[in-house]
C-alpha cells in the first residue's frame, strides 16, 4: 500500500498518500502529520491499536511488511550497497535500531545483531549506558536464540 509502518506506530507514506491510509484517517484509526515537502507521515492513533492491528494480520503480510520496511531504511541510509560499512557507522540511531527490529522479525539475526551492536555503541557514547546494556542483551538474546535453532 505504499506504507512503511515503524515501532511507534508511525507509518510513512512512501508516494503520496494511498486511499486505503485516507480512509483510517476518516475513521480516526490513523492521524496524518507531514515531514518535509516530500515525505508524509500517519501513525496510528495508539499503540494498542497498532498491536491489534499487528497481532491479525497473517505471517505472509508481516514478513511482506518487515521486508519493505527493511529494504526503504537501507535505501535511505545507503545501507544497501555491497560496501555499507560508512554508511552503517553513520546511520542515525532511530534507524539502526529500527532497522534491527525488522531483521529479527524476518529471521535475519547477524543483521539484526550488527545493528544492536551499533546501537549499543551509539548509545554508550551518549553516555546512555543502561540503555546501551539493554541493547547488548537483546543481541545476546538473538545470538542464543539462533545457536539453539541451529544446535537443534
Amino acid at each position: 500500500d505504499g506504507s512503511v509502518s515503524g515501532s511507534d506506530g508511525s507509518v510513512t507514506t512512501v508516494p503520496r498518500g494511498t486511499e486505503r491510509l485516507e480512509n483510517l484517517c476518516k475513521l480516526g484509526l490513523l492521524v496524518f502529520d507531514r515531514r518535509g515537502q516530500h515525505e508524509q507521515r500517519h501513525r496510528f492513533r495508539s499503540t494498542l491499536l497498532l498491536d491489534v492491528v499487528y497481532n491479525v494480520m497473517l505471517h505472509a503480510q508481516r514478513t511482506s511488511l518487515h521486508s519493505t520496511a527493511a529494504r526503504t531504511l537501507e535505501q535511505q541510509h545507503g545501507l544497501n550497497q555491497t560496501d555499507a560499512r560508512d554508511a552503517f557507522d553513520k546511520a542515525p540511531l532511530a534507524a539502526v535500531l529500527e532497522l534491527a527490529r525488522h531483521y529479527d522479525a524476518l529471521g535475519k539475526e547477524a543483521r539484526a545483531i550488527r545493528c544492536l551492536q551499533r546501537a549499543a555503541a551509539l548509545l554508550a557514547a551518549r553516555g546512555m549506558y543502561e540503555s546501551a546494556l539493554e541493547q547488548h542483551g537483546y543481541a545476546c538474546a538473538l545470538l542464543a536464540a539462533a545457536g539453539a535453532t541451529h544446535a537443534a
